[in-house]
């Protein structure tokens, strides 16, 4: 009798964990968390969605202070999956290399004016957004423009 609770407990604390699993993993954002202090650079390069309408702010640039990679990470990680089909130019194809050698693209479409949500993209999925709140695009925007 002893023996049989045991069996059911395990079982059901196995049940339990797997369950946490996988609530955790669904709660992230579908870009995944970006930890800002494993980052050494992020590259940018821009291109112009209007070029005749819009001085470039630069052609390339890279970030290596911690607190510019802090802001482009933390916009990164609020930035919440977007649903049906995109339609966008890109403004940004921005690198995040880390510290251990590995580098992932995206891109980033912000525009000038403040005001407005960014919309960040895997170049792996590039069919997949995700829409980056005003607050935090208008601090990449402090940062970019």
């Amino acid at each position: 009798m002893y023996s049989e609770v045991v069996i059911i407990i395990r079982k059901s604390g196995l049940l339990i964990l797997i369950l946490c699993v996988l609530a955790l993993s669904g709660c992230q954002n579908g870009v995944g968390h970006i930890n800002a202090n494993r980052v050494s650079e992020i590259l940018l390069i821009y291109h112009a969605l209007n070029p005749e309408n819009v001085e470039a702010p630069f052609e390339t640039k890279t970030l290596t202070e911690a607190a510019s990679i802090k802001i482009v990470a933390e916009a990164m990680n609020k930035s919440k999956k977007m649903n049906g089909e995109l339609d966008y130019g890109i403004e940004f194809n921005m690198k995040v290399i880390y510290k251990n050698g590995k580098a992932e693209d995206y891109y980033l479409t912000l525009r000038k004016d403040k005001g407005y949500r960014g919309l960040l993209v895997s170049a792996e999925n590039s069919s997949q957004g995700y829409s980056i709140p005003v607050k935090y695009s208008d601090k990449l925007r402090e940062l970019l423009y």
